[in-house]
Order: structure tokens, then sequence, then C-alpha cells
């Protein structure tokens, strides 16, 4: 190869790195070009006209509900002319129920969601009222028979509402479950039943909500709990059955309380601790009721467990354990001992051995509910304890108040002088 092939062969690799790093700058730029470019607009869907909503929607709607309001005056008319007897009402109440339910599937499938759980309620509340009707108003069928109707039915509305993850169908659910035991009250007191019922339906509540954080279905099942359990120990109590009610009374609690803990953790609502705290003062005035003074035997336990599980929790649930634990073993006190100096006596101790135990581990949260419960115990000792004594007592038991509550002033500006 000669001197001018070299020299022709380089000027073509120059040309050609050239044109290169030319190509390199161009695309660089366009990218940095698409880089700064602000994004392109999303297409939004246009809104329906009200015209469209009104003809398509509003007045479909409107005629569902004047059919299914034609349809029940027709029934209220043939029933009340006795054109059709009792079995071919519950029949029809059966069958148009189920129709209803599933009416608000067709719904459901074309997007009338709303709609279509509206109907389904509908529905779900005339099979409920159907069963009811075949037994209390013409004893059709056995009681046995429509208590498991209504289980079928309340177990298919839960099954349903979890599939679709629906609250609304779930809350349903357990406002029929907890109604059927009302529904199909007959006088005849089965308690062992009737607890074991309502221990299932609360479990299933539980796991319902360990995979759907669904407050309002929490709140549904302890009102519902607390209404079947108001009326049965206002109707059919008896001091016989106070052990088993005890432990019944001790499962819900537990129920509840996970329940409670389990929706804390993922969503912390009002309602929520409202449950808790409900359930918790329930459970003392049921045992207070039931046990009057062995209730102790069972509150002052739960009150240390309560304390205990201040240790291991999350840090934004340990005050509230703690603080029921301690209001658990103060309420335990009243119910075995004389309520008024001896509670005040023992509420004081708890409350400096709280304090103490608050200082030693530097948690402020523990001082506060030693605070909470030697402030209670003062507004007790001066609004009623004093007047029930005589002259030299009420000096000594002030003296000793006195130098209680001094000697906790103390330990206070102690601690905050080393704290400084």
């Amino acid at each position: 190869m000669t001197d001018s092939d070299l020299n022709e062969l380089r000027r073509i690799v120059q040309e050609l790195s050239g044109r290169v790093a030319r190509l390199e700058r161009i695309v660089a730029g366009q990218a940095q070009v698409q880089r700064n470019a602000p994004p392109e607009p999303i297409p939004i869907r246009p809104r329906a006209s009200l015209e469209s909503r009104l003809g398509s929607q509003y007045l479909n709607r409107a005629g569902i509900i004047a059919l299914l309001v034609g349809v029940s005056y027709f029934l209220h008319l043939a029933f009340s002319n006795n054109w059709i007897g009792p079995p071919v009402q519950i029949g029809i109440g059966l069958g148009g129920g189920l129709a209803v339910v599933w009416l608000g599937y067709w719904f459901e499938h074309r997007r009338y969601t709303a709609f279509g759980l509206s109907l389904k309620a509908l529905g779900i509340g005339a099979l409920y009222l159907s069963v009811w009707a075949g037994l209390q108003l013409y004893h059709l069928v056995s009681v046995a028979t429509a208590a498991g109707a209504m289980i079928v039915i309340t177990v298919a509305t839960v099954v349903m509402s979890s599939l679709q993850e629906s609250e609304g169908l779930a809350a349903l659910a357990f406002v029929g479950g907890f109604a059927t035991p009302i529904l199909l009250y007959t006088g005849e007191d089965l308690y062992g039943a009737l607890f074991a019922y309502i221990l299932l339906l609360s479990v299933a509540m539980l796991l319902l909500v360990r995979r759907f954080p669904w407050k309002n279905l929490l709140l549904v099942s302890f009102l519902g709990c607390l209404g079947v359990n108001a009326a049965w120990f206002a109707e059919a109590f008896w001091p016989a059955f106070q052990w088993p009610f005890a432990i019944y009374s001790t499962g819900l609690l537990a129920i509840f309380l996970l329940a409670g803990l389990q929706i804390a953790r993922q969503r912390e609502t009002a309602i929520t601790w409202f449950v808790v705290i409900g359930s918790c003062v329930c459970y003392l005035f049921a045992m207070d009721g039931a046990l009057h003074e062995n209730a102790i035997w069972l509150i002052a336990p739960i009150g240390l467990v309560f304390i205990a599980l201040t240790w291991m929790l999350p840090p934004k649930l340990a005050p509230g354990a703690f603080f029921l634990g301690v209001a658990y073993c103060a309420a335990a006190v009243p119910s075995a001992f004389d309520p008024h100096w001896t509670t005040s006596a023992s509420w004081l101790a708890i409350g400096t051995l709280v304090m103490i135990v608050g200082f030693l581990k530097q948690l402020a949260f523990v001082r506060w509910a030693a605070l909470w419960l030697i402030g209670i115990t003062v507004i007790k000792v001066f609004a009623f304890d004093l007047a029930r004594l005589e002259q030299g007592y009420r000096v000594l038991a002030a003296t000793i108040l006195g130098i209680a509550l001094l000697a906790i002033s103390f330990a206070y500006q102690r601690y905050r002088l080393r704290q400084d």
C-alpha cells in the first residue's frame, strides 16, 4: 500500500469519526428535549350530560323501584284477601328474595354497583323476614329449621361480601346474624346454644377483619353483640348461669380486643378505639352484675394481662393497654372490698406503685396512668369518703392523704431536677 492510499484511508476514518460525533450530539440533544418536554395530557373522558344521566340511569332506577312497589302492593292485597295461602306466601318471599339478589348481581355486572348492592340488601332482608314469618306468624317450620335457614343466609352473605370485598354486604350479614336469636325467640331459654352461636359469629367477624380492615363491620358486630347479650341478661339471667356467662363474656372480650388490635395496626380510627374501650367497659358492668364480689377473680387477672401486654405491643398501642390494665386492677377493688375507705386506700397504693414504676422505667405514659388514678382517688375522698367519717377520722384521713400527695410531689420535683 502506497503513502497516498494510507492518507486516503486516514481521511475517510476522520470523516466517519466526525459524522459519528455529530450524530451523537444530535441524539443527545433530542433526548434532553424529550426529558424537558411536559408530559402528554391524559385524555379526560367527558362526563355524561344531565339529560343522559336522567334518561339512562335515574329513570331506569325509578322504574325498578316502581316495579318493586307495585309487586309489594299486589302481594299485600293478595295476602289480605286470602288469595294466597301462608305456604305460598313464604315461598313467594323466599323466591322473590333470591330473585332480587340475582337482580343485584345483574346490575353490578353492568357497573351499577351501588344500585346492585341496594338490591342485594333488599333481597337478603326479604329472605330473613320470610323465614321469621314462617316460624313466628304461620308456625310452618320448627325453630331448628328456621335457625338453620337464617344461618345459611348469613353464611352465604358473608361469603358474598368476602368474594366481592364489600363491607356493606358484610355489615348486612352480621345485622341479620345478630338479629336471628331475637327474631326466633320463643320464650325457651337455650343459653348454651345462644352463647355458642354468638361466639361463632364473633369469630367469623374476627377472621374477616384479619383479611379486610373493616371498621364498620367491627362496630356493627359490637353493637349487635351488646344488644343480644343485654336482652338475654335482662330476660333470662339466673345466678346459676353466672360462671358460664362469665366465661362466655371473657371469650367475647378477647375476640373484640383482637379484632380491634388487628384493625388498629392497619388503620387506627376513632371507631376502633370506641369498640375496644366499649368492650372493656361493658365487660366490667357484665361481671359486676353477674359475679358481684367474685368479679375480682376475673377482672384483676385480666388487668394484669393488659399490663403484661404493654411490653409486647407496638409503641403506639402500649399506652392504651397499660391504661386499661390499671383501670381493670382499680375496678376489681370495690367489687370485693368496702367501696369507701378500703377502695380509696387501695387505689392510692396502686397509684403510688405505678408512679414508682414510671420513675424507674422513665415512661411518661406509666406516670400519666398513676396521676389519673391518684386524681380520681383524691376526688373520691373529698367528694364522698370524708362525709361518712367522724371528725377525728376525717383529720387522720386527710393527714394521711396529704402526706402521700406531698411525697409524690417531692418525687416528681426530684425527678425533674435529675432530668435537667
